[in-house]
């Protein structure tokens, strides 16, 4: 379900299918779903998931947070191999 809510709320990348009474998804629900991502709406949907991909980007190049963050993990690594190199056998 937070899946769920992360794609269609705060990315606005998805649609939620709803379940019948039983809890179960329907033939007609998928085809309802289907439908509307052909529409206009379809063209949302690309677009953020566009932003997404461009921050994605963003993140893991030089300079951006995940590239700084994992260079920050390597030298805390780094630090610590250095410290155990030095110890005796």
């Amino acid at each position: 379900m937070l899946n769920c809510r992360q794609c269609v709320d705060r990315w606005g990348i998805g649609l939620e299918i709803e379940t019948d009474e039983l809890g179960f998804v329907t033939k007609q629900e998928v085809c309802k779903k289907a439908k509307m991502l052909m529409q206009p709406w379809e063209l949302l949907v690309r677009d953020n998931s566009k932003k997404w991909k461009n921050n994605a980007h963003q993140a893991i190049g030089e300079g951006g947070s995940s590239h700084s963050h994992w260079k920050e993990v390597l030298q805390i690594f780094s630090q610590f191999a250095s410290k155990d190199s030095q110890l005796p056998p």
